[in-house]
């Protein structure tokens, strides 16, 4: 139940997980304590909206209505399936997480995880009624019913892609079984779930193998009903999909191969997709599509912090998905930019690391920096550089211990940085591209700790 509006309390609200990095903001604890905010997508936004449909409930998605647009691969699919978009850029079908006051005795179905997360605005005493997850499961809220839980699976779009078709075929075979909902699943809705689907197993790429029988037999079922051709039951009380060829290897190859060559109905034909194959590689590359964000929202894409230890100040680390060549013509000024970012997240040291330029010898990223002078001094940046030069000597043992310190060249040959001023209050320098946030932020936190 949320509380969106005084006539609307009956409601179940279904909150999708973000397995990428966690529910509430994504967040997922790193090597050194600190936190992830790595924008999920289109698993995570579908499942919901789908569960809301057979459940008769509201769809709450885990962020800030703006932050829709940094969910690059929902985003995109959403719009192109026919989902209604406000003139904010949200899709009218989620309730935002930030804008959800608490209440007592919610009822919440989880999607795409299978443990409530505390963060999420539902009350001390929320009731979870019923979870559609593919993770593993966390053994949590055992009483919910339906309780579907398969780390097999693919997608958790899966779990609910299945329930949809059921309920078309009862529809269309006009069944004595209940369904779900009064009004049949939009054909909208059945090409977001199965785009969901195509983008979670890759396409159904054998080489990746992340995909179930399961999945192709639901896929198939959405295919069949967005093209009118969905068979009649045997049994009219019949509610499960044929499962019988499950376990063989032979009929799985046969499904498989089919479901390659099956041509994509119109509305499943995202940037010209024209079989599910293709749809995966289209949907894989609009998640890393950043060509019509901001600099501003790049900036807050993908983003990590953490605070340094004994102290209330925060260090956080933007990772663009372009080059610093093709980031900066999207930031007129990155100072002023770095410190809105500081400002939005409270940080004191706001930083970024772009996507690894393989045009340089050698391939290499730019990591540039701005302190906040509220919470500085002057002297920081200085030192903070000076001690970044002198790695590998003067990393703690505990640092040295991490197999990625190694692996990344650190503790053969340091972070090979080079400072110099990109612009007013801008420092920036090259360093390796095999050198991620995973080593640099532990880095960062553990000489800002003694410097300050």
């Amino acid at each position: 139940e949320l509380p969106l509006d005084d006539d609307d309390d009956d409601g179940v609200a279904v909150g999708a997980g973000d397995a990428e990095g966690g529910v509430a903001g994504g967040e997922e604890e790193g090597l050194g304590g600190e936190r992830w905010e790595q924008r999920g997508g289109l698993g995570h936004d579908a499942s919901a909206i789908a569960a809301a449909h057979l459940m008769e409930g509201v769809a709450m998605a885990p962020f800030r209505r703006e932050e829709l647009a940094l969910r690059r691969d929902a985003a995109q699919i959403l719009k192109f399936c026919g989902f209604e978009f406000r003139e904010d850029g949200s899709v009218a079908e989620l309730a935002y997480a930030d804008e959800v006051a608490p209440r007592d005795g919610s009822k919440v179905a989880l999607t795409d995880h299978n443990k409530l997360d505390p963060r999420l605005p539902f009350g001390a005493d929320a009731e979870v009624i019923a979870i559609f997850d593919h993770h593993a499961d966390e053994n949590s809220h055992a009483s919910a019913f339906p309780r579907d839980v398969d780390p097999a699976a693919g997608s958790a779009c899966t779990l609910l892609g299945e329930r949809l078709v059921l309920e078309c075929r009862k529809h269309k075979f006009k069944s004595s079984v209940e369904t779900y909902n009064a009004a049949p699943p939009p054909k909208e809705l059945l090409a977001l779930v199965a785009s969901a689907i195509a983008l979670d197993t890759r396409g159904f790429d054998p080489k990746q193998l992340k995909y179930s029988p399961r999945d192709v037999r639901v896929c198939h079922g959405i295919f069949d009903a967005l093209e009118d051709n969905l068979q009649k039951p045997e049994t009219d009380d019949d509610d499960v999909l044929d499962e019988e060829d499950d376990d063989d290897d032979e009929a799985l190859q046969i499904a498989l191969e089919e479901l390659w060559q099956r041509k994509l109905a119109p509305v499943l034909a995202f940037r010209g997709a024209k079989t599910v194959v293709e749809l995966g590689k289209a949907l894989e590359h609009a998640r890393h599509d950043v060509s019509d964000l901001s600099g501003a929202q790049i900036l807050r894409m993908d983003f990590k912090q953490a605070t340094v230890e004994g102290t209330s100040l925060d260090v956080g680390i933007a990772g663009s998905l372009l080059t610093f060549k093709d980031l900066t013509p999207k930031i007129a000024d990155m100072r002023q930019s770095l410190l809105d970012l500081a400002k939005d997240k409270n940080l004191a040291l706001s930083i970024v690391m772009t996507e690894t330029d393989k045009s340089l010898s050698p391939p290499s990223r730019t990591f540039a920096y701005v302190t906040d002078p509220d919470k500085l001094p002057a002297t920081f940046g200085p030192a903070l550089e000076a001690a970044i030069l002198a790695v590998p000597g003067n990393l703690p043992d505990d640092l040295k211990a991490l197999p990625l310190f190694k692996t990344q060249g650190i503790l053969d040959a340091g972070f090979r940085a080079s400072f110099s001023d990109f612009s007013p209050g801008v420092r920036h320098t090259l360093v390796p591209g095999e050198i991620t946030r995973k080593t640099t932020l532990p880095t960062l936190l553990h000489f800002a700790k003694d410097l300050l």
